[in-house]
């Protein structure tokens, strides 16, 4: 979609943010933030774990000049986003991929997708690339790697529970590759990160699966 840079919204709740001179910075038009990568100098882009929609904020605060309604792209239940990383002119966005608090299935947060921004002089372009990926939690555990980790496990409890599965972060590593933060499971106390390859956004595009032979083993912080 495309909107002038000046496209008003509705304002919301208000969240606040320290500036680096130690005034607030007050935002405003939504109240539960998950998720964030920058645009550019002026620019970022927050998702909602509790809404399908992305929101475009200035840095100097104020309401969202911009929201991207995902919605038709992801579907009508939440995603539950939990994590964004940008990758040159690609975002990457990540589900939680665990059950709801109840302990039901809520396949609807099993997403990995990427949107690709465009600025041409004072507008934005903000578009979703290809289909969401839906499969990484089985390429987990499919993949002998992981065995030990007690995935299949962890993916059958609540996300909150002791040794249930919920990813609550996403990372780019200079040389373009994701790294997947898992809240849950803890193996030996400790927090996993996967690190896998995310091109050019091309097996997102495809609906292909992001991990390959390429991609690391689980690396415990």
């Amino acid at each position: 979609m495309r909107a002038p840079l000046y496209f008003p919204a509705l304002v919301g709740f208000a969240a606040v943010m320290a500036a680096a001179g130690g005034e607030p910075v007050v935002f405003t038009g939504m109240c539960d933030a998950s998720a964030a990568a920058p645009i550019n100098a002026e620019l970022f882009i927050v998702a909602d774990d509790e809404a399908n929609i992305l929101r475009v904020y200035r840095r100097r605060g104020g309401a969202p000049v911009m929201e991207v309604d995902l919605r038709a792209f992801l579907g009508p239940q939440e995603a539950d986003i939990e994590g964004g990383a940008a990758i040159g002119q690609f975002v990457f966005w990540i589900g939680s991929h665990g059950r709801k608090a109840s302990g039901a299935q809520a396949p609807a947060r099993q997403r990995l997708f990427a949107t690709r921004f465009d600025t041409r002089g004072n507008s934005l372009e903000i578009t979703p690339i290809g289909q969401p990926y839906s499969r990484l939690l089985d390429d987990l555990l499919a993949d002998d790697r992981y065995a030990a980790l007690g995935l299949a496990a962890a993916a059958e409890r609540a996300p909150k529970d002791a040794g249930g599965l919920n990813i609550e972060g996403l990372g780019a590593t200079p040389d373009g590759h994701l790294l997947i933060g898992f809240r849950n499971p803890l193996p030996q106390g400790k927090a996993m990160v996967r690190r896998c390859p995310a091109g050019n956004s091309g097996s997102i595009a495809a609906a292909r699966s992001p991990t390959s032979s390429r991609a690391g083993p689980m690396a415990h912080c």
